[in-house]
């Protein structure tokens, strides 16, 4: 009695689709015992290359049990299903899935590749195989130069180069005349009295007459499943033809072939890894030599992929610093501080409550790390016969180190002038090319702002940001001196805080409130 190789137990695969979810197959239960001939037979949308699919692990049951020599499959890894499909399973394809530029005995090769199987015995098994195939004069072809036939003949070697005890046909002569087609049925009866289980899959009904056994399915669920006696006679399994298989598949299998000279289990597990990075590498290397065009424009495609990726990071993270840049200089870590009781208050302007006093009380909290007062108006200056309309700022010896303005030009004035209400000022950059332009330098000259005589102590380097605007003529001179000599006016426009590097911004905001 034969033994069962692959056990169905209530298997049923389904798809997700727009109408709901549909049963591929439905509630399947059959067993394949070892040494078979099977044919699975049905219409097209039958289930039959679904099951197929499972039998080979290249797909898994939605629910129910599928188990190999006694291995139960539905909960292995991907890893695990695959050591099954090598060590088990051969396959034979409708469309051949030869690769275009291996030749005949390279394409044999492939799963003795990904087996292990040291390349001077993988090349002599699979001459041989193709030998006995009727293949002796193709070996180097390419799959382009074969006939129909002698790449399915291709196709079966491969299957066969690992040993597989399984040989699963998918519609194996459908691509082919009748004549090829009856070839390749032969080869499979061979395979089939050597001893490998043969499963095709097929609506041909003549293919299937060659089974031993037909599984027929509809709609997803096995309708028939028999056994037939096969016609007596010379039948294509004749002892002739299956004594020159002998010699070739005999027992070997791709455990044998190993690498040779390594021993231990992780000695071998390395060595495994660093062949199958030979070999891929030297794949590689070859689909890339025979498609010179196609890996050039593929190459150029990452390339301009990556470039383009690169470039547009590039410039995100540059826009980002340069924000981040203005942000910084215009004081990221100051606080404004202005009468009224918010943004849009009508009555703002007519609230002199904020003073120098309180700047000084701010300047003692410790969060602060420095203060300035601000009053400012609009008016003129002028330069000999040159006038200019500007914007004069009162302000505290601190603002330029509050606002992180740096003097290009000079010194910017102290305490000492702001205490004394010095008539000195510092103008920015714009403000110097409008009233000096034919002038080397405007240090020490003396300007009129608003009527107030004022000497230039000092030239603020250009701050370029977003936030500026960059049309403005700014003249900056002690608060003291523009409240009293200027604007005639005891109140301050706004106060800014400028906090501690590594203080709570939002704490040091509710304690000024609160003050």
């Amino acid at each position: 009695m034969r033994e069962e190789l692959l056990a169905f137990r209530g298997v049923t695969r389904s798809f997700l689709s727009g109408e709901g979810e549909i049963n591929a197959l439905s509630n399947i239960t059959f067993s394949i015992r070892s040494g078979e001939f099977i044919a699975i037979v049905g219409a097209s949308g039958s289930g039959k290359s679904t099951l197929l699919n499972i039998i080979g692990c290249l797909d898994h049951p939605t629910s129910g049990s599928y188990i190999i020599n006694g291995i139960e499959t539905i909960k292995l890894g991907a890893e695990q299903l695959s050591r099954l499909r090598r060590e088990y399973f051969g396959f034979v394809f409708q469309r051949y899935n030869l690769i275009s530029h291996l030749n005949a005995i390279e394409n044999v090769e492939v799963p003795a590749v990904y087996a292990g199987i040291y390349r001077n015995q993988r090349h002599t098994r699979a001459r041989d195989l193709l030998i006995k195939l009727g293949l002796s004069e193709r070996l180097h072809h390419l799959p382009g130069q074969l006939s129909g036939g002698q790449q399915q003949r291709i196709s079966i070697a491969r299957a066969l180069i690992n040993g597989g005890e399984i040989i699963l046909a998918d519609e194996p002569t459908g691509a082919l005349d009748t004549k090829n087609g009856q070839e390749i049925i032969q080869i499979l009866h061979e395979l089939h009295a050597h001893g490998h289980t043969v499963i095709v899959v097929t609506h041909d009904r003549h293919v299937a007459a060659n089974a031993d056994r037909v599984i027929e399915m509809s709609d997803g669920v096995i309708v028939k499943d028999y056994t037939r006696d096969l016609m007596s006679g010379d039948s294509p399994t004749s002892p002739r033809k299956i004594d020159s298989f002998r010699a070739t598949i005999g027992s070997k299998s791709s455990s044998d072939m190993m690498v040779p000279g390594y021993s231990g289990p992780v000695v071998k597990i390395l060595a495994s890894r660093i062949f199958l990075f030979i070999e891929a590498f030297h794949m590689a290397r070859r689909a890339l030599l025979s498609h010179k065009m196609r890996s050039l424009l593929t190459m150029l495609g990452v390339i301009i992929g990556i470039a383009s990726v690169v470039s547009t990071a590039a410039i995100g993270e540059g826009g980002k610093r340069y924000v981040l840049t203005d942000i910084k200089s215009i004081g990221a870590n100051t606080i404004n501080i202005y009468p009224g009781r918010g943004w849009g208050d009508s009555h703002a302007s007519t609230i002199h409550t904020l003073v120098p006093g309180d700047a000084e009380a701010l300047s003692t909290k410790d969060y602060v790390d420095s203060v300035t007062p601000l009053v400012a108006q609009n008016s003129f200056v002028q330069y000999g016969n040159i006038n200019a309309r500007v914007v004069v700022s009162g302000v505290g010896e601190n603002f330029f180190n509050v606002r992180g303005f740096i003097m290009s030009e000079g010194i910017a004035f102290g305490a000492d002038d702001v205490g004394r209400q010095a008539q000195v000022a510092v103008i920015d950059n714009n403000t110097r090319n409008k009233i000096f332009a034919n002038r080397r330098s405007a240090l020490g000259e003396v300007i009129m702002v608003g009527g107030l005589p004022c000497i230039v102590i000092g030239i603020v380097a250009d701050n370029k940001n977003i936030f500026d605007d960059p049309s403005n003529l700014n003249v900056w001179i002690p608060y003291s001196t523009a409240s009293s000599r200027l604007f005639g006016v005891n109140h301050l426009k706004s106060i800014i805080v400028r906090i501690r590097e590594g203080q709570s911004g939002e704490l040091a905001d509710a304690d000024i409130k609160k003050y």
